[in-house]
């Protein structure tokens, strides 16, 4: 499948074709040693996480402001892969067509265009890799107008009391009156529409100041149950607000063909503020009402996910790299998971990180119900 993105940031965009240009390029494939570890790569190669160490082509080309490209690929040419290749491929969802992207990247006030092509493909139950594509580029134009950013000068923050609350998990959440006035707000007449809650969603804040991020707290709808309907919480009343995980799924990558997990560094909890303010309307969940019948679908199967990592040994003792549990006097473990109504028939892709040092080959081996369906060599 072919699969093209093209990541452009606070632009607004409008195309026109410009002109075309024909590059072939050959992948002279050589094994390397690396640290130890036997690497398959050729010129212009990179390794991408979730790759099992694969290699893929990439070529970043300087822009100007106002172009980036559009590619095609033809003229393929194939050789035959190597044990070890086969067996780190057997581990993704290898297409059966070329997977290559043109991305646009900026640094540093510049831009760039980023050329990705993975050279593996899947022939029925075996693969092989490219020695030779021909890719043919689209030059276009965009056009983009500078917006100048309104910058807060002051916070939400800054009036009244506020209470934090911190979830791990995906899902919604109750807050009874006791709950409440556990966290030391004032219930006493309370009224139900001057509870408000704030927080700005899952996952890490952007490391690139370039990134879109929040410039203060957010309001999130909520949704309040006063069971008396006299507008006063308490006692049996409870609000429910959706809550999002530290740690985020990203959406499905069509170019490795799986879903990304992404733990967070630095906390095990999101964390969400409440607060008492009677000014302006406060943020509610609102109902919605269907306009017709069709509008409904319906779902009988879903994908899920799971992960388990735990954050236990800093080899250097600094950094953010963190490995979970050692296998030293006990060589073997269980990681049990509880995945509710498997589709029979479906298909699981799983992802392992290791790392070892030993005077010869370390390997793991991964079993479920005494099957082995993994193995990893890492490099001494």
């Amino acid at each position: 499948m072919n699969f093209k993105k093209i990541f452009l940031l606070n632009l607004v965009v409008f195309f026109s074709v410009v002109s075309y240009s024909q590059n072939t390029i050959f992948l002279n494939w050589i094994s390397t040693d690396e640290n130890g570890i036997k690497v398959e790569t050729f010129e212009n190669s990179t390794y991408l996480q979730d790759y099992q160490g694969l290699p893929s082509y990439q070529r970043i080309t300087k822009l100007k402001s106002s172009e980036y490209y559009e590619i095609e690929l033809f003229d393929i040419e194939y050789t035959s892969i190597s044990d070890k290749e086969k067996m780190k491929l057997s581990n993704l969802d290898v297409s059966n067509s070329i997977v290559y992207s043109s991305d646009v990247l900026k640094s540093d006030h510049n831009y760039y265009n980023r050329i990705l092509v993975f050279p593996y493909i899947k022939t029925g139950n075996n693969y092989k890799k490219i020695t030779k594509f021909t890719y043919r580029s689209t030059q276009k134009k965009f056009f983009h107008e500078t917006k100048k950013k309104s910058v807060k000068i002051s916070s939400v923050l800054k009036d009244g009391d506020w209470y934090k609350i911190s979830v791990s998990e995906n899902g919604v959440f109750q807050l009874t009156f006791s709950d409440l006035q556990t966290l030391g707000i004032n219930t006493t007449n309370l009224n139900v529409n001057s509870i408000r809650l704030y927080g700005n969603g899952g996952g890490m804040l952007p490391r690139l100041n370039s990134d879109f991020r929040h410039q203060d707290l957010q309001e999130d709808a909520i949704e309040i149950v006063d069971n008396n309907n006299n507008g006063i919480f308490e006692s049996g009343d409870y609000l429910l607000f959706y809550g999002e995980d530290v740690d985020i799924w990203e959406p499905y990558d069509n170019y490795i063909g799986k879903y990304h997990h992404y733990k967070h560094l630095y906390d095990d909890f999101n964390y969400y503020f409440i607060t008492i303010n009677s000014t302006g309307n406060p943020k509610r969940i609102e109902d919605y009402t269907l306009k017709n019948k069709g509008e409904i679908k319906f779902n009988d199967k879903f994908n899920f996910h799971e992960f388990h990592e735990e954050d236990l040994t800093n080899f250097i003792k600094s950094g953010e790299q963190w490995y979970g549990e050692e296998f030293d006097a006990d060589l073997s473990q269980t990681f049990s998971f509880s995945t509710p109504n498997i589709v029979d028939n479906s298909i699981v892709h799983i992802k392992a990180n290791v790392a070892a040092r030993a005077f010869s080959t370390p390997n793991f081996s991964f079993n479920y119900n005494n099957s082995e369906f993994m193995n990893i060599d890492v490099g001494v």
